[in-house]
């Protein structure tokens, strides 16, 4: 009897009862020789699958395929977006909508007080957020709020001052300027500034606005 086995990557073995007569032995030998073929064609299809075509881009494992994208609504991240709101405020419907939106239904905006006022002004709701929109741009137009930029020893960066609020969410300070032009004289000013945002659940729900006008200057 005949025992003949193939192993992937391992080789074949055959073995032989050298008793048998020439034509088995012929046999035999025709048998090893299929054998190995199939080994050797095994192997290099299994090398072939292993690896990739050229040009072909390898398959990702299922873990980075399915690794979630960053999520785009962190403190930070909602501050830059109000101020890229704010900035684009041209007075039509659909930019006060859009700052709006950044804010949660009862939220509350403390701004500074005008000319007329005195003391702390708030404005509460979609409509408080719609006012107080409404009312910079009867006298100001092309909004181009910055966040200051720091830089020491060559190295530059947004400074972002956060700490976690008791209602479960953080809240963001930043120091920025404030920049507008004139509607009445047409001339472009620039004053320093400071907001203090309250976050929760992605939206803001409160923002606190400083402005120091004494320091306002023509750009």
């Amino acid at each position: 009897m005949r025992e003949a086995g193939c192993r992937r990557g391992g080789g074949c073995g055959v073995t032989l009862n050298t008793s048998k007569s020439i034509h088995d032995l012929f046999m035999n030998k025709i048998a090893v020789l299929l054998i190995v073929a199939a080994c050797v064609a095994s192997d290099a299809m299994a090398a072939h699958q292993a690896k990739p075509s050229r040009g072909t881009p390898p398959v990702p494992p299922a873990a980075v395929q399915n690794r979630p994208a960053p999520a785009p609504n962190s403190a930070e991240e909602i501050v830059r977006e109000w101020f890229r709101r704010w900035n684009a405020l041209d007075g039509s419907e659909a930019s006060i909508k859009r700052l709006i939106d950044l804010y949660v239904p009862d939220s509350v905006n403390q701004v500074p007080p005008s000319d007329q006022q005195i003391g702390a002004v708030y404005m509460q709701g979609p409509e408080g957020v719609r006012k107080m929109a409404e009312d910079f741009l009867k006298e100001w137009t092309l909004p181009a709020d910055r966040i200051d930029t720091i830089i020491v020893d060559g190295k530059s960066t947004q400074l972002f001052y956060k700490s976690q609020g008791p209602w479960g969410g953080p809240a963001i300070g930043v120091q920025y300027t404030q920049v507008a032009t004139d509607r009445a004289s047409k001339k472009r000013f620039s004053l320093p500034a400071f907001a203090v945002f309250h976050i929760e659940g992605g939206k803001i729900r409160y923002a606190r606005f400083y402005a120091s006008r004494i320091e306002t200057r023509q750009e």
